[in-house]
């Protein structure tokens, strides 16, 4: 092993008896990623998992916001503290969305005011909810990318364990630290600071 400032090259030989390892423990489930809540992309991914970056992409109006909620909360709801970062919506919005998604609210009649009883209830109930779950918004907007790294650190300090998620809405709006040639330059950048 070769090491230097806490970078290191390790020989595959090494590597071969940890990667058997992981291999065996993944046959007895015990090396399973995060779950999203969305079986389709769990059974093909075996969920999120630690160390990784997911790039989700596609065109606007597609749901890529409604599908960063959904592993949002699934994994508050099984108790993995999760920071959200939106630059597109605000705080208030994101709350509309949940309480929306996980009660039995109509998103219009939430978003007008206009709840009935039994919705009030539903809405009490999603904010005890929340009560009980690690999930912090920031809708600061704009931001750089070494902000929400630094936000993002100070944030997993506070919630140690061995797994939490970060879900940033939406790349494209967040800013470079430093300033490319150009906005693809720029995009890689932001991805790269991201890991």
């Amino acid at each position: 092993t070769i090491d230097r400032a806490g970078v290191s090259l390790v020989p595959a030989t090494t590597l071969a008896g940890r990667h058997l390892d992981a291999i065996q423990e993944r046959a007895r489930g015990l090396r399973r990623g995060m779950a999203t809540g969305i079986s389709g992309y769990d059974s093909k991914t075996l969920g999120l998992h630690v160390g990784e970056l997911l790039v989700l992409a596609a065109r606007p109006g597609v749901g890529k916001t409604a599908i960063g909620l959904q592993w949002a909360m699934h994994a508050a709801a099984a108790g993995v503290p999760v920071a959200m970062f939106s630059l597109e919506m605000s705080d208030v919005s994101l709350l509309d969305r949940i309480a929306s998604r996980t009660g039995t609210i109509d998103h219009g009649r939430l978003r007008s005011g206009q709840l009935s009883t039994h919705e009030m209830q539903a809405l009490i109930d999603v904010h005890t909810a929340l009560r009980q779950r690690s999930l912090s918004l920031c809708d600061a907007s704009p931001m750089r990318i070494g902000e929400i790294r630094s936000l993002a650190r100070r944030w997993r300090r506070q919630h140690p364990g061995p797994q939490a998620l970060v879900v940033v809405d939406y790349l494209q709006l967040v800013h470079p630290d430093a300033k490319g040639y150009s906005r693809e330059q720029d995009v890689a950048s932001i991805s790269r600071a991201a890991k």
